[in-house]
C-alpha cells in the first residue's frame, strides 16, 4: 500500500499485510429513537478509515511520526481499497503504543506501531 502523510512517503515502513480498511457512518442531528421506539437513521456521511502497522523505524522517523500524530488533521494520499485508485483525504491520525528497543550504540528503535486514520 502506498501512503503519504502530509507529503512524506511512509510506504517503505508500512507492513503491507497489516492494512485494515473500514467505514464509519456519521449520523446527523435527526438520528435517534422515535417516541414509538423505532430507530431513526440520519446518515450524513460515510467516512473512510483504515489502520496499518509500521514495522521497525529509528528514533528520527519515530519523532517525525509523533509530530504528525499530534496535528489535528493530516493530508493522506493512499491506495484506497474501495476504489482501487489513489485517493487524497484529510484524516485524523492516532497511533498505538510501540515497542521501544534500546540500541547498543545508544538511542532507540521502535516497532509495531499501529496507525489509525479516520476521514474528517
Amino acid at each position: 500500500m502506498k501512503i503519504k502523510i502530509n507529503g512524506q512517503d511512509w510506504t517503505e515502513y508500512i507492513n503491507p499485510y497489516s492494512v485494515r480498511p473500514s467505514h464509519e457512518k456519521r449520523q446527523g442531528k435527526n438520528a435517534g429513537k422515535s417516541m414509538g421506539g423505532s430507530e431513526i437513521i440520519d446518515t450524513v456521511k460515510v467516512a473512510s478509515s483504515f489502520s496499518c502497522m509500521v514495522g521497525l523505524i529509528m528514533q528520527e522517523q519515530y519523532a517525525e511520526l509523533m509530530r504528525l500524530a499530534k496535528l489535528d488533521y493530516v493530508t493522506v494520499i493512499y491506495d484506497d481499497p474501495d476504489t482501487g485508485k489513489e485517493e487524497t483525504r484529510v484524516m485524523m491520525l492516532t497511533t498505538g503504543k510501540p515497542l521501544q528497543l534500546p540500541l547498543m550504540g545508544g538511542g532507540y528503535a521502535y516497532k509495531n506501531i499501529s496507525l489509525d486514520f479516520e476521514e474528517r
